[in-house]
């Protein structure tokens, strides 16, 4: 058998759909409780509101200065819909839609605070 026809085979067999399903779970189960553990310390606020609104920097809001920037409320609002997005993604709810959101959201937070990642 070739290398190539070896390597086809290879790829080309079928996994069961319980290990995406664990996958799936385990990445929305952890990016809900990370954002549920930040929004109980009320640390959310800290690491993601501007420095004019009590956080702990000056931060670029990107797209959310569209909104109205980096107050407590919006930081807040998005922390809670990526947190939602995440909970369906868990649950198999909207599963597409709720992996694009889980992933936005947590990609913006990730990106307003150069501090508050790269672990």
């Amino acid at each position: 058998m070739t290398l190539w026809r070896r390597w086809v085979a290879l790829i080309d067999r079928r996994e069961d759909a319980t290990s995406l399903a664990l996958c799936r779970i385990a990445v929305g189960a952890i990016v809900f409780c990370h954002l549920g553990h930040m929004v109980i310390l009320d640390a959310d606020r800290l690491v993601w509101a501007d420095a004019s609104y009590g956080g702990l920097r000056t931060l670029d809001p990107g797209w959310l200065a569209h909104v109205g920037g980096l107050t407590p409320l919006n930081v807040r609002v998005l922390v809670l819909v990526t947190m939602a997005a995440a909970a369906a993604f868990s649950v198999g709810a909207l599963t597409p839609f709720a992996a694009v959101s889980t992933w936005a959201g947590f990609r913006t937070l990730g990106d307003l605070n150069s501090h508050s990642g790269g672990a």
